[in-house]
């Protein structure tokens, strides 16, 4: 039974603890996390989603992320997830922003992680995504244009970094 922080809409944390199925009050918040991963080349990664997965299965999508677990932060959870889903530890993490989703209470720490590891050495978690590519400026128009891709969050399609 996952755990997570109460928190306010402005980010307060309470001594609440939600609990993951369960519904949360409308006044009260849960912390997710997210983040692009751009390799050292400028490249970006892109995860298929399992086609089990409950929302947009087979997808293409340029983040890692999830929720943050109780007694994490967003950088401790971010990490967390990244080396979970992808096996990948960042040589570099830089938050991007916050937003808030009233109508589905969390809060989402958005951040761009940047790796620096061979790019063959990615790890899929076995029930979250089947297949990865990396790819350029080119290749993540083709990907937008071309294959099914997730709706924009805050870091990707036309705000991707590049350095």
């Amino acid at each position: 039974m996952e755990k997570w922080d109460a928190y306010l809409a402005n980010g307060q944390k309470t001594s609440r603890i939600l609990t993951r199925g369960q519904s949360i009050p409308d006044d009260l918040y849960h912390l997710a996390v997210d983040c692009l991963v751009q390799h050292v080349d400028n490249d970006i990664l892109f995860v298929q989603r399992h086609l089990e997965k409950e929302s947009f299965p087979g997808f293409f999508e340029a983040s890692a992320g999830g929720s943050a677990l109780y007694g994490e932060d967003s950088k401790q959870a971010v990490r967390r997830e990244l080396l979970e889903e992808t096996g990948l530890v960042p040589v570099e993490l830089t938050f991007s922003k916050r937003t808030v989703y009233k109508d589905d209470n969390c809060i989402m720490d958005s951040y761009l992680a940047l790796v620096n590891s061979p790019k063959d050495t990615i790890t899929l978690q076995n029930s979250e995504t089947i297949s990865y590519q990396w790819g350029g400026k080119r290749k993540v128009k083709s990907i937008f244009r071309n294959t099914p891709s997730r709706p924009t969050t805050p870091l990707t399609d036309r705000n991707i970094v590049f350095r």
